[in-house]
């Protein structure tokens, strides 16, 4: 089964940004999923709209990162993603069927969307897929091994994934 997976850190989004992503998944992703959302607040899986829903809420373990180096979370092995994890970024718009997400890269620990930028020749972490378990050592600790100069080098979390 394909996790796919959002964050709602902060309040740069408002809680109906979960809602409308989940809807557009179960539109457009036919392929069996787990709706997972990580965050930071503990009331949003207690609100009435969500009661319905099949999303999994799952809380941060760590609270001692700042913005979208949140999203490096997903590395870790305290964020129990077992199999390949498809993320998506809450201002993600979901338009037509995302079926070739779940299938993409199959034989590949990870796989990321290049940046809309075609002169930065970069990716973009908005989208990515990837099985966690062979990323721990690869990106979480890597990076916890020496957090402090990886923040200090890297602008944001997809240049240091």
């Amino acid at each position: 089964m394909l996790n796919f997976v959002c964050i709602y850190y902060g309040n740069k989004y408002s809680f109906p940004y979960v809602k409308n992503l989940h809807n557009m998944v179960e539109r457009n992703l036919t392929t069996p999923h787990k709706f997972i959302c990580f965050t930071d607040n503990t009331v949003i899986a207690q609100r009435k709209e969500f009661r319905s829903t099949n999303i999994e809420f799952r809380q941060f373990k760590r609270h001692d990162f700042n913005g979208w180096f949140n999203k490096l979370q997903l590395f870790s092995p305290d964020s129990n993603l077992d199999g390949n994890t498809l993320y998506m970024d809450l201002d993600v718009v979901i338009m037509k069927n995302i079926e070739c997400f779940g299938y993409i890269g199959e034989n590949k620990n990870f796989v990321g969307m290049n940046d809309f930028n075609p002169t930065t020749k970069q990716w973009n972490s908005s989208i990515m897929k990837f099985k966690n378990d062979k990323l721990h050592g690869k990106i979480w600790h890597k990076f916890m091994g020496d957090r402090p100069n990886f923040l200090r080098r890297f602008a944001g979390d997809q240049n240091l994934i």
